[in-house]
């Protein structure tokens, strides 16, 4: 959680936050990783509650699942963020029967918001993942969310057609 607090004795703890500090020199294996997002329902709205389902990819082999380790408690950390900065939030979606990890979630305002995604395939490296893609088009760096009454923008997220 704090990059610039380390160690070389084990068992010690960040100054910081008490948390147990974990070696990151593991030899990580080269597999390149992304993080596939289907929100539902497609176009979200602030103040309505949405789904946000999350799956790990193996680039080049994208039908092979890709279990997460636990890292600080949880295997995915998602963090939400207005484009503005003036709101942030910490989720944690769950393992579902699909194979993949959601989190219900509800939009405070309009806006935009970039989803971050920090999670560790097994026997590989932390991916602090870039924002998660939705579909085949566009990265989600910056999703829409309609404000509950008038829309924010075009009021949907970037590479669906508009209605």
């Amino acid at each position: 959680m704090h990059p610039e607090v380390t160690s070389t004795k084990a068992g010690e703890k960040c100054p910081k936050c008490g948390m147990k500090l974990e070696h990151t020199d593991k030899v990580a294996n080269v597999k390149t990783y992304a993080m596939k997002l289907v929100p539902t329902p497609d176009e979200l709205t602030a103040g309505q509650p949405a789904t946000l389902a999350f799956t790990p990819r193996e680039v080049g082999n994208e039908n092979a699942p890709v279990p997460l380790s636990v890292v600080h408690e949880k295997k995915i950390h998602l963090i939400i963020v207005s484009k503005d900065l003036g709101q942030f939030y910490h989720e944690h979606p769950e393992y579902t029967a699909e194979g993949n990890y959601q989190v219900k979630y509800t939009f405070p305002k309009g806006g935009q918001y970039v989803l971050f995604q920090d999670y560790t395939p097994d026997g590989a490296g932390h991916q602090p993942g870039p924002p998660a893609h939705h579909g085949k088009r566009h990265g989600l760096r910056a999703s829409e969310v309609r404000k509950r009454r008038h829309a924010v923008g075009k009021g949907r997220l970037p590479g669906h057609p508009g209605v």
